[in-house]
């Protein structure tokens, strides 16, 4: 039986809740698990900012912080941006390394039920947000009411940033993020809006993968490129079997296609067929599914049948609206990224003619 969504402004206890009622009956992941994995192989996962010394942390910022959990601040550590609109979301944690080896152990139970490494990576990711920095400093002054924590001078260290060459327009698509929440509830109480709070949350989830995709040069539509992340969405009178069926089949369509992309048909001298094998792994695939205020981040693995629910967020809650813009920014730039590295196993293979499906390959590797 498929649950059916609350759409009470629902309080969440973080902002990566995975244990409320899902959205679906998606194969829901409880965060409560077991297991250890040393912190030392934290270097493995995707991304250079997903860990950090504890030293290499003070040296950036003037506090650590958690997301945001509404509850009241003890003790907390001097903050830069004292008097913004977002300080009573800051709170004091003690050891950072200690939340990132909670959600690695979260990580393994995942992989466990089988979903992706690289999904797990971005699942680790969303969950470290408040912990380490994800932006440039230089885009510090655009974002002053955000914690400082969430800024660094090592390039290397920051995740939603651009690829290109247009920081103004990365600023600015984070900033439609940011503000989203709020578009979104203003129809809830407008006597006059004609759109639902899922076609604004939509239309502003698309822009942000348009701009990230534009970023990178990356040309879905009429170019070669095969897209890894689609977007269901039905209102709050749209059960969640049909919202699961509609993400479902897009998810699968597109895996399709990504097996005709890097599927290869080995051949001998007279053209036979010999064997096939694969230029990289098969990639996972990525969903968001939005209904009413709700938002949901979902995963088609390649070879497990059903759908793996990465998180759940509530743009029902105007405390949240940073946490989960960054959230949203997280997931939609992880798909671009893999996006980015398929391509370059592409054009290995292929060179610039990447988009054409080439199945063959002769047998003999001096051929």
């Amino acid at each position: 039986m498929v649950p059916t969504v609350d759409h009470k402004l629902a309080r969440y206890d973080s902002p990566i809740d995975t244990q409320s009622e899902p959205l679906t009956d998606l194969d829901p992941i409880s965060p409560t698990i077991s297991g250890k994995r040393a912190l030392s192989d934290v270097g493995e996962l995707e991304g250079d900012t997903l860990i950090h010394g504890e030293e290499e942390l003070e040296e950036d910022n003037e506090a650590t912080l958690i997301d945001l959990t509404g509850e009241e601040i003890s003790n907390p550590k001097i903050i830069k941006h004292e008097d913004n609109e977002y300080k009573d979301y800051e709170k004091d944690i003690d050891d950072p390394s200690y939340q990132l080896e909670g959600y690695r152990r979260k990580g393994d139970k995942l992989l466990a039920l089988h979903l992706s490494q690289e999904a797990v990576d971005v699942f680790i990711k969303i969950g470290m947000r408040g912990f380490e920095p994800l932006m440039p400093l230089t885009w510090d002054p655009d974002f002053d009411s955000f914690p400082t924590n969430l800024f660094s001078r090592h390039d290397d260290r920051t995740y939603i940033k651009a690829v290109g060459n247009n920081e103004f327009r990365a600023m600015k698509a984070l900033r439609d993020l940011v503000n989203l929440g709020a578009r979104a509830r203003d129809v809830l109480i407008s006597p006059v809006a004609r759109r639902t709070p899922e076609q604004v949350l939509r239309q502003g989830i698309q822009r942000y993968i348009k701009w990230s995709l534009e970023d990178a040069g990356l040309n879905i539509t009429k170019g070669p490129d095969i897209p890894n992340l689609v977007v269901e969405s039905g209102d709050k009178n749209v059960k969640g079997a049909v919202l699961e069926a509609g993400i479902m089949d897009q998810l699968s369509r597109l895996e399709t296609r990504w097996d005709d992309a890097l599927l290869i048909d080995i051949v001998d001298e007279k053209d036979r067929l010999v064997d096939n094998e694969y230029l990289c792994d098969p990639p996972t695939m990525y969903g968001i599914v939005l209904t009413h205020t709700v938002m949901a981040f979902v995963a088609l693995v390649p070879g497990q049948e059903g759908l793996k629910q990465i998180a759940t967020l509530d743009y029902g809650d105007a405390r949240y609206d940073v946490w989960n813009a960054l959230a949203a920014a997280i997931y939609i730039i992880h798909c671009r990224n893999r996006l980015m590295e398929l391509r370059e196993v592409r054009r290995v293979e292929y060179g610039d003619n990447y988009g054409v499906v080439m199945r063959k390959k002769s047998e003999d590797p001096d051929a």
